[in-house]
């Protein structure tokens, strides 16, 4: 593959503090034909630091402990229409040996899960707008030293602004942590 042809699938990662812009970001560029914008992965978040409880993923058991989680991790974090692509996904038992057969090391199994919804979606590469990965660009990189990163600021005023009444247009159990957190 020549280094151009890569960098056009290679993933892109939107990333920054909450309220910044990643999801408008994300949705610009998911408009693209080419490109394949599901809702926020939280792959870094909910799977990547908890490899240590999910233990080394040279073992079948491991990787069936972290597919178990891919499974779900759209619907753990409210991406309804992903999850249902997912669920779809995983119902082939094919797809889940695939799975499990390239979840040798952290980077193969996120690269993979992406990469098949790409497939399913017809784009060519795959885009994650999770802001929290602010926290793992460092990791990022150097799994993926060919992706490409957007970062987005905001003026600290105007994020506040933007967070203060949020609490009130959400459900009724995010409300009071969302009101608390402003």
């Amino acid at each position: 593959m020549k280094e151009s042809e890569a960098a056009s699938i290679a993933p892109i990662f939107i990333v920054g503090p909450p309220r910044c812009g990643t999801t408008l970001c994300a949705r610009i560029l998911g408009q693209l034909p080419s490109v394949h914008a599901p809702g926020e992965t939280h792959f870094m978040e909910d799977i990547y630091s908890r490899l240590s409880e999910i233990g080394d993923l040279r073992s079948l058991e491991s990787r069936k402990a972290l597919v178990s989680r891919l499974e779900t991790i759209y619907g753990r974090f409210n991406e309804p229409s992903d999850q249902e692509r997912v669920e779809a996904l995983m119902s082939s038992d094919d797809f889940r040996e695939e799975m499990l057969d390239s979840a040798t090391d952290w980077q193969s199994a996120y690269s993979h899960f992406m990469n098949c919804q790409v497939r399913v979606i017809g784009a060519r590469r795959w885009l994650n707008h999770t802001p929290k990965d602010i926290f793992y660009v460092e990791e990022l990189i150097q799994a993926f030293p060919e992706a490409k990163f957007l970062f987005c600021i905001r003026d600290p005023r105007d994020f506040l602004f933007s967070y203060k009444r949020k609490w009130k247009a959400t459900t009724d159990e995010n409300s009071s942590r969302i009101r608390s957190l402003y």
